[in-house]
Parts: structure tokens; C-alpha cells; sequence
């Protein structure tokens, strides 16, 4: 359990001190919204690489720091992760380009990124709430609806939100708009206003009409 930012920096210091070129990392989970102070801890750091180039660079230089690979925790398999690697206080789960197999860290995503640590060569930046929101709708975690719950009790974008949803959907990954959408109505239930819902309503119909002309074919 990661209980402070400073254990988070301090990480993040010691690996800039091995790594032998320059590596971009974007934090999407529950190490994000720590920094953005809507989380006092998190079981596991969620990294996203953007090219092959770097993230063997970065996996490389785990392992040199003692990192080993681990077995995915529970609800880990949805999304699709690259490596999860382990030490004795923190454990990492590295995604090249996508999560969930699906979808991918964005350019949108990157722009709205905040860089939150910079060192001689590596560089962290932590993605919006929006943009973790996107990704905390698509996994099974256990602690994923309660983050997400939290981001919508800071009244939220929902037009970032919604305008990358489309945008990754125009990219042809557009199964992971039914979890969307599923988690969405689960929060309107709980009594939340979700200004989008009917949008994504629209668009998981589509999506499964699109399925079932396929499978005519």
C-alpha cells in the first residue's frame, strides 16, 4: 500500500537514477488521484508507456531495481496489462499504448496531462480526472466504482469525458462503450446526475445493432 506522495516521488527519483535514456510515463489510477488529491493511498501504480522504445526501457530498468513479475489482482485480466511487476513496497502495473486492450492513452490525453515529476530522464505526468474517469468505467477493480464515485462528487467535465469517449470510439474501439455506458446507469441509480447518459445510451445501441448486422453476414 502506497500511503503518501513522497513514497510515490521517492520511486520515481530512484528509478530516473538508472534509466540510461529519456522515458515518458503517463499515471492513470489511483497514484493520479492522489496527486490530485482525491485519494489518501493506492494498493498499485497504473503506468501507461506510449511507444515500445521506452517502455523496454523502463521495464528493463525495474527489474534491475528488483522488480519481479506477479500474478494480476483481482479484476486485473480486463485490463489487459502489460507487465505487472512487483518489489517488497510497491507494485507496478506498466500498459504500453492501450488498457484493456482498447483503448489508448490519447493525444487529447496527453495534452490535458500534468507533469508531476521530472527528473535527467524520466518524466511522469498524471492524467486528468476526466481521463481517469474514462478509464476507472471500463475495469473491474474493487476500489474502481468508489474512485470513480468520488471524481463525479468533484463535478467533473462531462464534456471532456464525453468528447473522449467519441473520439476513441471514432477509432474503431468502441466494445468498451457498453461498460461505459453499464457503469454510467449504475450511478444515475445511485442518484447522481450524468448529463452524457443518453449519449452513451445511443451509442452502445449502435454498437450492439452494428454487432448483430455482422453477425448476419
Amino acid at each position: 500500500m502506497i500511503q503518501s506522495i513522497k513514497k510515490m516521488n521517492e520511486l520515481f527519483r530512484e528509478i530516473d537514477s538508472k534509466l540510461s535514456s529519456k522515458v515518458n510515463v503517463f499515471v492513470i489510477g489511483g497514484g493520479a488521484l492522489m496527486f490530485h488529491k482525491l485519494k489518501s493511498s493506492t494498493k498499485d501504480i497504473d503506468l501507461v508507456v506510449k511507444n515500445k522504445k521506452e517502455y523496454g526501457t523502463f521495464y528493463s530498468t525495474l527489474k534491475e531495481l528488483g522488480f519481479k513479475e506477479t500474478a494480476l489482482t483481482e479484476g486485473g485480466q480486463r485490463l489487459n496489462v502489460s507487465s505487472a511487476l512487483e518489489r517488497k513496497d510497491f507494485r507496478i502495473d506498466l500498459f504500453l499504448e492501450k488498457v484493456c486492450g482498447k483503448m489508448s492513452y490519447s493525444q487529447g490525453m496527453v495534452k490535458r496531462s500534468e507533469t508531476i515529476f521530472e527528473g535527467k530522464n524520466l518524466n511522469v505526468s498524471a492524467a486528468l480526472i476526466e481521463d481517469i474517469f474514462v478509464f476507472k468505467s471500463i475495469t473491474e477493480r474493487g476500489g474502481d466504482k468508489t474512485d470513480s464515485e468520488e471524481i463525479i462528487k468533484q463535478n467533473p467535465n462531462w464534456e471532456i469525458i464525453l468528447e473522449e469517449i467519441k473520439s476513441q470510439a471514432e477509432k474503431g474501439e468502441d466494445v468498451w462503450i457498453t461498460y461505459i455506458n453499464e457503469r454510467l446507469i449504475e450511478f444515475e441509480e445511485k442518484g447522481y446526475k450524468i448529463p452524457i447518459l443518453d449519449e452513451t445510451e445511443k451509442m452502445t445501441n449502435k454498437f450492439y445493432e452494428n454487432l448483430e448486422q455482422s453477425l448476419k453476414k
